[in-house]
C-alpha cells in the first residue's frame, strides 16, 4: 500500500444532497477498487482560475488514500466514468 492523494472537481449545478450523493459514491468507488480512505475535507463551492468544462466555479475536495499501486489505473478508470467530476488528479503522496 502506497500513500496518495486525490483532488475532485465536481459540478457546481447540483443541489447539496445530490453532492453529498457524489461523494458517499466516491468513497465507495473507492473502497470497492480496494482504497482506504484515510482522510477527507468537506467539498466547498469555490472560484476556479480558469473555466473548466465551461464552469467558473466548482466544488473542491481532497481526499488521503491508502492504496495498491497496482489499482492506479483501475482507480482512474472508474474517476472517469463520473460524470458529475469536471476535473480530477490522483497523485501520489511525497
Amino acid at each position: 500500500m502506497r500513500d496518495y492523494e486525490l483532488t475532485v472537481l465536481v459540478k457546481p449545478n447540483l443541489t447539496d444532497k445530490e453532492l453529498d450523493k457524489e461523494v458517499k459514491n466516491l468513497t465507495e468507488l473507492l473502497t470497492k477498487a480496494g482504497a482506504k480512505v484515510s482522510s477527507k475535507n468537506d467539498f466547498k463551492k469555490q472560484k476556479t482560475a480558469y473555466p473548466v468544462a465551461d464552469f467558473g466555479e466548482a466544488y473542491y475536495g481532497f481526499l488521503e488514500l491508502d492504496l495498491d499501486p497496482a489499482k492506479v489505473s483501475e482507480v482512474d478508470r472508474l474517476l472517469k466514468l463520473q460524470e458529475n467530476f469536471i476535473r480530477y488528479l490522483l497523485v501520489k503522496a511525497e
